[in-house]
């Protein structure tokens, strides 16, 4: 497995086997060699209906679901639509995953016990 996971400043990191690697990775989705794309952000999971009363957070999402919340404007472009985008771009071949989540969960978002899943299918 290789995991690539971007910070909270976005500055990609390399590991190959839960190891760091010296490799710096490009945040390009679309360019990287691995199985998972971890993006680190300040919330535990995404959300739609944002700051509304309706508002209601994803464990998972298909990328036809997260396009389409992009096209109905429920990212914000300055915090979870640039996220959103990067996965989808990333999931241009079976068998790969992102993951958004915090700091403080992404052992447990790793484990399937939290953040938000997005598949290809």
């Amino acid at each position: 497995m290789v995991l690539a996971e971007l910070s909270p400043g976005n500055r990609p990191s390399g590991r190959r086997g839960g190891d760091r690697q010296g490799s710096r990775l490009k945040p390009a989705g679309d360019q990287l060699k691995a199985d998972l794309l971890l993006i680190s952000t300040s919330v535990a999971r995404v959300a739609i209906d944002f700051g509304r009363p309706e508002q209601r957070w994803l464990e998972r999402l298909t990328r036809a679901q997260a396009e389409a919340y992009l096209a109905e404007g429920q990212f914000a472009e300055g915090s979870m639509a640039p996220k959103i985008r990067a996965i989808v771009r990333y999931l241009d071949r079976p068998g790969r995953r992102g993951l958004i989540t915090d700091p403080a969960s992404i052992g447990r978002a790793r484990r399937g016990e939290g953040g938000t899943e997005i598949v290809l299918c």
